[in-house]
């Protein structure tokens, strides 16, 4: 399935098998280990390492397998019809389409709006967003935005799934008037009210 969309040549002066470099990748993936780790394991030094989980990454986020895995309409009433029933034959809630969580991945902090992405774990992050299905299948993943863009940015891409685009950094996230698509409590930004702060958090932001 990978084997079309992986390159053959750019790992010169090393001959590395288009197997052996899914099983790299997936080693790494799975383990979070040190590239020099899994180059000892598989007689490639680090650099070999890098530039085949790049590559394979690469192909992955192929649009011709996301097509094929990553399957969530949630405009399609008969599907998700099918996943509520999925859900309530092993928990027996009712009405639920799938599972979401978010994950932040630690990053360099980037050159232009840098403070966007500080987050919480006094890093710089992106925030990871994935829904999976009744069988822990993954239906849906946003990787790239910004950490205080949270959990609203799905309720952005049902809406407009077909013509998904990353906000602009800097950039109201939800829009304005979102309303009932948001997925987790928030505050209305239509009232043009402002969150109070305590007098240690107004000491801190004037720092």
């Amino acid at each position: 399935m990978l084997a079309p969309l992986l390159p053959d040549s750019g790992l010169e002066p090393w001959k590395i098998s288009k197997e052996d470099q899914v099983l790299m990748t997936l080693r790494y993936l799975a383990t979070n280990s040190h590239q020099t780790v899994i180059g000892d394991c598989f007689g490639v030094c680090q650099k070999a390492v890098s530039d085949v989980i790049t590559r394979v990454v690469d192909a992955l986020n192929h649009p011709t397998l996301e097509a094929r895995f990553l399957r969530f309409w949630p405009s399609d009433e008969a599907w998700c019809l099918r996943r509520s029933r999925e859900f309530a034959r092993i928990s027996r809630f009712t009405n639920v389409i799938g599972c979401v969580d978010g994950c932040l991945i630690r990053i360099q902090r980037p050159v232009d709006f840098g403070n966007h992405y500080y987050c919480r774990k006094a890093c710089c992050a992106i925030n990871m967003i994935a829904v999976v299905d009744a069988r822990a299948r993954f239906m849906y993943i946003n990787c790239g935005l910004p950490p205080s863009s949270r959990k609203p940015a799905l309720a952005q891409d049902i809406d407009s799934w077909e013509t998904r685009a990353l906000p602009t950094p800097g950039a109201s996230w939800p829009p304005t008037g979102s309303g009932p698509q948001r997925m987790t409590p928030g505050r209305d930004d239509s009232t043009g009210s402002t969150p109070k702060l305590d007098e240690s958090s107004s000491r801190h932001s004037e720092r």
